[in-house]
């Protein structure tokens, strides 16, 4: 064929759908980051919570062993050995339970990364500042792997949907043969040739039909795009608001901890004067395990979100990146 319309706009629409393919590469890349990133903290955060509860162990122990001090010499009660002994067993578990944490997020996360995790992982600092206006991610949607995927999809749909109208358009084919021989015969000419020019027109009711059919195609392809864009705002509007609360939580979170470290040591001065009790004290100790947990807590959720709104905005994980 010399000129055939339809066969050039498919080709037009394969190579964008190949482009098209090459932004959805990118948007599994940072999907694969954004699990990296909540495997990395996840066990980041297990790790934490495993310290926090070997102090509290230790704790237990010595708090004990103080019992069982003071109860040799007659200034405690069975009873509050036997609580003792509880409060350390009860820490104990907590401490099993928390190293099946931290074997689960650390095979999770060289299930992801494929990279053996370090043994000490420190949580990340923050200096609880806040984010731009979420207008300013909101900007960043028409970058998006998501949303230039759904554009090519829109445009490799129009050039499909021109093809199928240009499918009126008649085929141009051109032919040309040469022929030799020493047989001449009556025609006495040991060389011929023969050169024409056709036309192809093919109109029958399929060829309307897929007219039809990809006219639909780009219609739902322009709908695609359009709700892709929605919902990318709307992840980025929920991340937005999601890091702004995890930050106010960081910073409530301070100052729940360092009342409960106040009060335990208050506790534990006013026992050993005997002006408290025991369960006094073990109710501070578990306060200031509970306070650091939610602090671990509030860390992470904290990181996760400033680096899920930077993802969710196209934007790199790092600033020298």
């Amino acid at each position: 064929p010399l000129i055939d319309t339809t066969r050039w706009f498919r080709a037009l629409a394969s190579n964008t759908a190949q482009q098209s393919a090459a932004e959805r590469e990118q948007l599994t890349r940072d999907l694969v980051k954004r699990q990296v990133v909540g495997a990395y903290y996840g066990y980041a955060a297990a790790l934490a919570v495993r310290e926090s509860s070997k102090k509290s162990v230790a704790v237990a122990e010595a708090q004990l062993k103080l019992i069982e001090i003071r109860v040799g010499a007659g200034a405690a009660t069975e009873l509050e050995q036997m609580r003792a002994r509880a409060e350390l067993a009860r820490n104990r578990q907590t401490l099993a339970d928390v190293e099946s944490l931290v074997s689960t997020t650390r095979r999770s996360l060289n299930t992801v990364s494929f990279l053996e995790p370090p043994a000490d992982v420190a949580l990340p600092t923050d200096d609880l500042h806040p984010e731009a206006a979420v207008t300013t991610f909101e900007e960043k949607v028409p970058e998006l792997p998501t949303i230039k995927a759904a554009d090519l999809d829109v445009e490799a749909a129009g050039k499909l949907a021109t093809a199928s109208r240009l499918a009126l358009v008649p085929v141009v084919s051109g032919q040309f043969t040469q022929r030799f021989t020493n047989a001449t015969g009556f025609q006495n000419q040991s060389t011929l040739y023969n050169a024409g020019v056709g036309l192809q027109w093919r109109i029958d009711v399929p060829t309307f039909q897929n007219m039809q059919v990809q006219a639909s195609a780009e219609s739902t392809a322009k709908l695609a795009a359009e709700r892709a864009r929605l919902q990318a705002r709307d992840q980025i509007f929920q991340d937005w608001n999601r890091l702004e609360a995890a930050r106010q939580k960081a910073e409530l979170v301070q100052a729940q901890v360092a009342a409960a470290q106040r009060a335990s040591q208050v506790a534990k001065d006013r026992y050993a004067v005997g002006a408290a009790t025991q369960v006094d004290v073990i109710q501070a100790e578990r306060d200031v395990f509970g306070a650091e947990v939610a602090q671990i807590q509030a860390r992470t959720e904290l990181a996760t979100a400033r680096a899920g709104l930077r993802l969710s905005a196209g934007m790199p994980l790092f600033s020298d990146e």
